[in-house]
């Protein structure tokens, strides 16, 4: 029985193979997770990464390991590179989280763009669960393991970054300031690029050279919030304009936020209808095609 995604993936090949339209590999990369599968095995990652590999150069996961599964060994298989996070989300496996990570280096160090050690980790109210101290701490124990082969960071929302002042210290510790972008939740009528522009700008003139940009989005579906309204066509001219305006002049690696609906997220359809895909990999918007 042929799955809904492998279906997606024969099509996208007959197509290619009439020669009707190619894929256009992007050099930036996407977020992906196979949280959506109920069973979560070596085979439905490596035909969600095929699809993925067909747009996008390189994958940014929220944990090193899927399961038990290493996210840097599926990420080199399918010939993609890969920002990896040390998830800090359960206290107790960031030891075999880190470890994950050093053994992913050891053995495909090219694959590896970049260790984030935490996202959004940053105590800040009712936001984040670790000090600076405690961050710190993690991101000079992976230093340690990978041995220079890749830079080590943490990744935080922009206003963590730029207000907190915990955060320079995090910072100062980083070879990498990972930072979180959200226009949907940017107050203003202005568009979604030009939120990201405002933001990226301030974190550059705080930060230079270290800043990645390793989430933006636009929901497709879902409620709205403030001025700013869900929707395909909102998401499809956010999509181009951060890869044709944005990241294509000069930026380094940066991550679009996400590869397929998180259906396996509770909450609000904003937080679940961002992805590229749907459930399915069938595209929501329409991605960019060879010339």
């Amino acid at each position: 029985m042929v799955s809904s995604l492998n279906l997606a993936v024969l099509v996208a090949a007959s197509t290619l193979a009439v020669g009707i339209a190619k894929p256009l590999q992007l050099s930036s990369g996407i977020f992906y997770s196979p949280g959506r599968h109920s069973q979560v095995t070596k085979t439905v990652i490596a035909e969600d990464l095929s699809l993925v590999a067909q747009h996008f150069s390189s994958i940014r996961t929220n944990s090193a390991k899927f399961n038990d599964i290493s996210a840097i060994a599926m990420a080199a298989s399918a010939s993609l590179r890969i920002g990896v996070i040390v998830s800090m989300g359960v206290p107790w496996f960031i030891d075999s989280e880190i470890q994950a990570v050093c053994d992913g280096v050891d053995q495909y160090p090219y694959t590896v763009e970049a260790v984030y050690v935490g996202s959004e980790s940053l105590k800040n109210g009712d936001i984040g669960m670790y000090t600076a101290d405690q961050i710190i701490g993690y991101i000079n124990e992976v230093k340690k393991c990978v041995k220079g082969k890749v830079p080590v960071g943490s990744i935080l929302r922009a206003n963590e970054w730029l207000h907190v002042d915990t955060a320079d210290a995090v910072a100062k510790a980083s070879d990498l300031v990972g930072c979180n972008i959200y226009p949907f939740f940017t107050p203003g009528t202005e568009p979604p690029i030009k939120k990201l522009e405002s933001q990226w700008g301030e974190m550059l003139k705080k930060f230079g050279h270290k800043v990645r940009l390793t989430k933006t989005d636009w929901p497709h579906m879902g409620e709205k919030f403030d001025d700013n309204v869900p929707s395909k066509n909102t998401m499809q001219q956010y999509f181009d304009d951060y890869r044709t305006t944005w990241s294509s002049y000069g930026k380094n690696q940066s991550y679009y936020f996400r590869a397929f609906d998180a259906t396996e997220i509770s909450g609000a359809r904003y937080e679940i209808f961002t992805g590229l895909f749907d459930i399915n990999g069938v595209p929501n918007i329409q991605l960019p095609i060879t010339p």
